[in-house]
């Protein structure tokens, strides 16, 4: 039975494990690292880059936008993206402890 004090951001948020291990690595890397669009077809540079096909992909779902400003196009996780992170680390942290 779910509570009635659940946020709207936790109800709309993505089950991590539907995502595969790219993806949930993908997210990892955008909320930790600034990643920028290049011409070379990835998002940051190496070692933290992501795919253009893998960022659409996170797009298409609803966990990440792109911010286009003054420094060029960035990825940023969206309210959906930020739930479903915030699972990942929970249940990370209660295996290890």
């Amino acid at each position: 039975m779910m509570s009635a004090d659940l946020s709207t951001d936790a109800l709309s948020m993505t089950d991590p494990r539907l995502l595969t291990s790219a993806e949930r690595s993908a997210m990892t890397m955008i909320h930790d690292h600034r990643l920028f669009a290049n011409a070379g077809g990835y998002y940051g540079r190496p070692p933290h880059r992501i795919t253009r096909q893998m960022a659409f992909g996170l797009i298409a779902r609803g966990l990440v936008r792109i911010d286009h400003n003054r420094a060029g196009d960035e990825l940023m996780l969206t309210g959906k993206g930020i739930a479903t992170r915030a699972v990942m680390v929970a249940r990370r942290e209660r295996r290890q402890g």
